[in-house]
């Protein structure tokens, strides 16, 4: 079994380092996940810390893999999510504007564009991103 360093971060700028033993990186992001649970960050001075990003190491270096928890994914999001949102909010004020006589067709396609870049941005601020992450965790090497 090989043993994983962890390192584990909060909002906070808190941290707080462990070890697990685990068959796989996949298996060891698991138990770090539940760990952390227990683990007081520095300088956390004993209180409990939400820990929401992970990187996992294995002994030898050979496996890494760095984790954001979903509510963190869509936290570091959420400009770029109100900016697409503003963007598709023009975007339907302009077509709405140019039904009657404008460049309709150059409407839709702009509108087409946001559609992709906002489906995009969404994926990666929710799970869509993480399903994508655990496919690839033992995939995953140094160097």
């Amino acid at each position: 079994m090989t043993t994983y360093q962890v390192t584990a971060w909060c909002v906070v700028p808190h941290y707080t380092t462990f070890d697990v033993h685990a068959g796989n990186i996949a298996e060891a992001l698991e138990k770090a996940r539940n760990q952390a649970q227990e683990e007081y960050g520095d300088p956390c001075d004993g209180v409990k810390c939400d820990w929401d990003e992970f990187e996992v190491v294995s002994d030898n270096a050979g496996e890494q893999i760095r984790h954001l928890e979903p509510a963190r994914r869509t936290e570091n999001a959420a400009q770029e999510l109100l900016d697409h949102l503003r963007t598709g909010v023009s975007l339907v004020q302009f077509l709405l504007a140019t039904w009657d006589g404008g460049d309709l067709a150059g409407a839709v396609r702009a509108l087409a564009q946001w559609h992709t870049d906002a489906g995009a941005t969404i994926a990666q601020a929710t799970d869509g991103q993480s399903e994508e992450d655990e496919t690839r965790l033992a995939a995953i090497h140094l160097g």
